[in-house]
Order: structure tokens, then sequence, then C-alpha cells
């Protein structure tokens, strides 16, 4: 009989510490979906635009000094070989360079977002949609991160088109020399 009412003491006992555990104001989880809110938020798209964009002039660019080489006798002198060589590498440079300047701003931008959204919803942790097994719709904040980024001003600094980068190269959407030269005789 003394065993039983133990048994019974400990299990009333397990029960209310976890009726407490349970309570209100317990500390709130939250989910959310990176990629969606990296592939949707506007600036986000706008960054993805820019590095699109500038990757595609710069590889045009050297497309067309790849054309000059491969047209010139014996391959091109080593000094043309040279040129486009260097100038291959400052455009990796330039790429990735503009490709960290765009997500350190971004990232940057996606923390204190989430941090607001954190302080302002009582949740205690946000964890990656990808790794949880279970969860209810309603702890999803992917749509309310991205509207937060999407109402933040984040100057992601992209030149105009035509401008002149910090290394003094013309942007990707400026006409190339050949096309200039192009457009010229046209113009006659």
């Amino acid at each position: 009989m003394k065993k039983s009412i133990v048994i019974l003491a400990a299990m009333l006992a397990l029960g209310a510490a976890l009726a407490g555990c349970q309570k209100k104001g317990a500390p709130a989880v939250a989910v959310l979906d990176p990629n969606k809110v990296f592939t949707t938020c506007e600036p986000c798209v706008q960054g993805g635009d820019y590095l699109r964009s500038l990757g595609q002039g710069l590889q045009k660019e050297l497309a067309g000094m790849q054309g000059i080489l491969q047209g010139a006798e014996g391959g091109g002198s080593e000094e043309a070989v040279a040129k486009f060589q260097a100038r291959y590498q400052e455009i990796q440079q330039q790429m990735i360079g503009e490709q960290t300047r765009i997500a350190e701003k971004l990232d940057k931008a996606f923390q204190k977002v989430m941090e607001d959204y954190r302080a302002k919803n009582g949740v205690a942790v946000i964890l990656n949609k990808e790794n949880v097994l279970s969860f209810d719709g309603a702890v999803d904040a992917t749509d309310a991160v991205i509207a937060a980024l999407n109402a933040t001003a984040i100057d992601l600094e992209i030149p105009a088109a035509g401008e002149q980068d910090a290394a003094g190269q013309q942007d990707a959407a400026a006409p190339q020399p050949e096309e200039k030269k192009a457009e010229e005789k046209k113009a006659e």
C-alpha cells in the first residue's frame, strides 16, 4: 500500500512538472525556409539579376578576346595570351568580389530581420524548415521574413548601366569596344 502511494505521488509530481513546462509563457519556436527567402525577396532577386547581368557581360568580353586570339595566326602572340589570362583573372576576382559583397549585404539584412521577428513575436529560436520533421504551419515565419526584407531599405550599391566599376572596367551592360566600332560604322 505504501509503495502504491509513493508511485501515485511520483506520478502526480511528474504530471505537475510536465504541465508547468507547457504553460502559456513557454518560449516559442518558429521555422523558416531560407531558400524561399533568398529566391523570392525583392532585394535578393535584384542582387541575383545584377550578378547574372554582370557575369554575362564579362563572359561576352572574354569571348570577344578569345575570338581575337583564335583568329590571329598561330593562336596569338605571347603578349596577347598573357593579356587575355590577366583579364580572365581580373574578371574572376571581380565576380567573386561582387558575389561576396552582395551576399554579405543581404545576409546582414536577413539576420537583422530574423532578430527583429524573434523579438516582436516572442520566439526563442528559428529553425531551418528543411531540418524539421513536422510542424504546425502557424509557426512558419518564411512569408513574414520575406515581407520584412521587402520593406527594408537594402542598398546593394548596384551601379547603373554604363557606369564604371571600381577597377575602371566597363559595366556588363555597356557596349564593348567591338560593338562600339560596329555601331559607329552603321551610323556612317
